[in-house]
């Protein structure tokens, strides 16, 4: 009977042995955290240029316009350069003719001037009488920045030249100012 009594004994003390066992296996605390830092929210600049308030891509705005020119006569009229964006921009301008006549226009273009309809009257010039032809000429350079929300008048004078030859009688043209621009 001793046999049976130790080796219940034992039984139970190992059975002990072993439930204590995993027990202070399973609430061994090895402890941990994680932690996580996220960054503030990006948010991208808006890019945007208006001619007079109107987008004028891919619609030109319609700037200037003559009837019944002559040799020497101007038409002119002011085109606002508007950022309508919330970053500073930078523009170039191109001026370039098409149509019959094109070839005897010239263009010029002034800051700060106000227009009577066929001058433009003070104001700095910026670009002196440049001939118009089919290709792109630039004028100037790159301007800016200009502001968000900012804005620069231009007075842009179209003149038929003086020396336009008579070819040019009743055919009619245009001359395009583009607005290049970026941040």
């Amino acid at each position: 009977m001793r046999n049976v009594l130790c080796s219940t004994r034992l039984r139970a003390l190992l059975s002990l042995g072993m439930v204590l066992g995993l027990g202070a296996v399973g609430t061994l605390a090895a402890w941990s955290q994680t932690a996580t830092a996220t960054s503030g929210t990006f948010t991208t600049g808006l890019f945007n240029v208006k001619l007079s308030g109107v987008e004028a891509n891919p619609t030109p705005l319609a700037l200037v316009s003559g009837t019944a020119l002559y040799p020497g006569e101007r038409v002119s009229a002011i085109v606002q350069v508007q950022n309508a964006g919330n970053i500073p921009l930078y523009y170039a301008m191109f001026a370039k003719g098409s149509g019959a006549f094109s070839t005897g226009l010239t263009l010029s273009v002034y800051t700060g001037a106000t227009s009577t309809g066929t001058a433009c009257n003070g104001g700095t010039l910026v670009l002196p009488a440049v001939n118009l032809t089919a290709a792109d000429a630039a004028i100037g350079s790159r301007t800016g920045p200009l502001a968000p929300s900012g804005a620069v008048p231009l007075c842009v004078l179209v003149t038929l030249s003086p020396e336009a030859p008579t070819t040019v009688q009743g055919q009619t043209g245009t001359a395009l100012l583009r607005f290049d621009a970026d941040a």
